[in-house]
């Protein structure tokens, strides 16, 4: 057969086939590794350039939310829904009420600043807090005024406010003298009540569980 093809036939072919097996051994040991880091590598930037769009679409949803709702959070922060419950200023606003409502004098105690379960504002990092305000021994001349102050409540206080209970009892039988001393200005008791109502308001996470009313101030 050698003689068919001829020595130096021979040669060239074993020359080849050794280049072609020096080729592959180059590949399988250098090109190979080179070409499966970088199909790694490929595969790495495919996977930044995908949360990298993932993050623009959230950040852009975000954003759309941000827009929508701000006009919303900016109103309920006017309306004092995210205020501070002090004391000093729950005792101004009932001062105040009363004077406006024209009843005498009454008693009145704020409780403990409690949390409420609430999924919405435990959401957006707040909690829904509310205090219990008991107005008591209320001197007032006539129903009417009763009535003009639990209408104010709502008004007065910042946001939100719930009636829980109230109660009027008559003290004093309506006759000439007791309508002689109110056309005078006198101050007349024919009327008494008790009101319970609670004041509630968005405070944030931390302050909501690290608040404790003092204890109930009574005037």
């Amino acid at each position: 057969m050698m003689k068919l093809i001829g020595l130096k036939r021979v040669i060239a072919i074993c020359i080849l086939l050794g280049i072609n097996f020096g080729v592959f051994s180059v590949y399988l040991t250098a090109l190979a590794p080179m070409l499966e880091d970088a199909q790694r590598q490929l595969r790495a930037v495919d996977g930044q350039i995908s949360d990298l769009r993932s993050k623009i679409t959230t950040a852009k949803q975000e954003t759309a939310f941000v827009k929508e709702n701000l006009p919303k959070y900016q109103e309920l922060q006017d309306r004092g829904l995210f205020l501070e419950q002090d004391r000093f200023m729950i005792d101004r606003l009932l001062q105040d009420m009363r004077s406006k409502a024209g009843i005498a004098n009454f008693s009145f105690a704020v409780g403990d600043l409690t949390a409420m379960a609430n999924a919405d504002a435990e959401s957006i990092g707040y909690t829904l807090s509310s205090s219990r305000i008991s107005v008591d021994k209320i001197i007032s001349p006539l129903d009417n005024n009763i009535y003009a102050f639990l209408q104010d409540i709502r008004g007065a206080f910042p946001e939100y406010t719930r009636l829980q209970k109230f109660s009027i009892q008559r003290t004093a039988k309506v006759n000439e003298q007791l309508l002689n001393d109110l056309s005078d200005g006198k101050q007349v008791s024919a009327v008494g009540a008790n009101i319970v109502f609670d004041w509630m308001t968005l405070v944030p996470n931390a302050a909501g569980q690290s608040q404790d009313a003092a204890g109930a101030g009574r005037r």
